[in-house]
């Protein structure tokens, strides 16, 4: 069921005195971007800094099977094109050209990558020889894709690529596979070196797919997980504990190097997920039988724990993080403004549940929620104030 809300209605604020930057405390409503015609579900995966959003929707009641969909500034959810003779798709990344990117699937289910432009034509991305599948990671503002090209018949072989230009980000020697994470606006890739006797290895990769073995003190076994158009790395070590270990590395003193610094560690486990441009360290440690989410705060490094229960997920240039939290049986969307450990609560459009999957840098929150007494999910968008300096953007 499509619901419509007013402008006044999206934002519900209890205001009370909050620092300056801080998001009021209270709750913010969710919209109901609502789902393709004749289906029941709809999840919105990504937002670009222009507000608009993409994600997936089925078109038969409480079928699984999905089309890739994009809301535009209308708010209404239009189905992006199909690859020839495939029924199924998914968007997942979208920048500021709204060049989409995301996978089709075929009949048995195997992924292969895809990207759509501003009309929402497809093009097929290709696979490198002897590969099967394919997904999508990231996308910059210029239209590289970064994702990964595996076969699913041999064990072992997920090499990491970047699409426009087509590039295959090579292994470390001794390795057989590559993992990317995430990429910055100059192409540099980060993501890990596997399959070799050393196991897991932190890489940075140069545009033209060259890697480079990133080090700490604890060595050099581990993942790289984000990286800023600044060049800064977040990435998890593994020391001789058998523990993992949070690292930041920035830029060194000659080109192409990065020296590392260890973050405060709250607890057992800790390992990092990704870095905002502000930088603003996203991720969580292991107290006992679940994680604990939280974040590096900018600049100084101090550890904030976050509501209970969290998994951040994203973060904007404003340091403002976003993620799901367990709250009794559901899980609840929840915002973080910088030196926040409470939060804001995005609640669902109708009750209990409800998830955010990213920021965009203007505060748009997007996700998915309950819509309706028998539990659909839809994709929910929760616009949270803007500072005066943003307003007018």
């Amino acid at each position: 069921m499509h619901r419509q809300f007013s402008v006044l209605a999206a934002v519900v604020l209890v205001l009370t005195a909050a620092p300056t930057g801080a998001l009021a405390a209270g709750s913010v409503a969710g919209v109901d971007l609502g789902v393709l015609p004749g289906g029941s579900s709809s999840q919105a995966v990504a937002v670009n800094d222009n507000g608009v959003v993409v994600g997936f929707s089925n078109t038969e009641p409480r079928s699984p099977k999905h089309r890739a969909v994009k809301w535009g500034a209308d708010g209404k959810p239009v189905a992006l094109d199909l690859l020839p003779g495939e029924s199924q798709s998914r968007a997942s990344q979208i920048n500021d050209d709204e060049v989409v990117a995301g996978v089709s699937y075929d009949d048995q289910g195997y992924p292969t990558p895809v990207r759509w432009d501003r009309a929402g034509r497809v093009t097929e991305l290709p696979l490198l020889p002897g590969h099967t599948s394919g997904v999508v990671t990231a996308l910059t503002r210029s239209g590289t894709v970064l994702g990964r090209s595996y076969s699913d018949d041999v064990p072992h072989l997920h090499r990491a690529v970047t699409w426009s230009p087509f590039t295959e980000l090579a292994p470390l020697p001794g390795d057989t596979e590559t993992w990317a994470e995430a990429i910055n606006d100059s192409g540099q890739v980060v993501g890990r070196s596997t399959g070799g006797p050393l196991g897991d290895r932190p890489v940075v990769w140069a545009a033209d797919g060259t890697p480079r073995l990133l080090t700490s003190a604890l060595g050099d076994r581990g993942i790289a997980s984000g990286i800023n158009n600044a060049g800064h790395i977040a990435a998890t070590f593994y020391g001789a504990d058998g523990l993992s270990h949070p690292f930041v590395l920035v830029p060194g003193g000659t080109p192409f190097s990065w020296r590392g610094t260890p973050l405060p560690e709250p607890g057992r486990g800790t390992r990092t997920y990704d870095i905002g441009e502000d930088g603003t360290v996203i991720g969580e440690f292991w107290p006992g039988s679940f994680s604990e989410g939280g974040r590096w705060a900018a600049g100084s490094h101090r550890w904030d724990s976050l509501t209970s229960r969290t998994h951040p997920l994203s973060v904007n240039r404003a340091g403002i993080v976003v993620g799901p939290t367990k709250s009794g049986p559901y899980y609840r969307a929840r915002a973080w403004a910088p030196g926040d450990t409470a939060g804001v609560d995005l609640s669902p459009v109708w009750r209990d549940w409800a998830g955010a999957s990213r920021i965009n840098n203007h505060n748009l929150v997007v996700g998915h929620s309950y819509a309706d007494e028998d539990r659909n999910t839809h994709a929910t968008k929760w616009q949270l104030p803007l500072p005066a300096t943003d307003r007018f953007r």
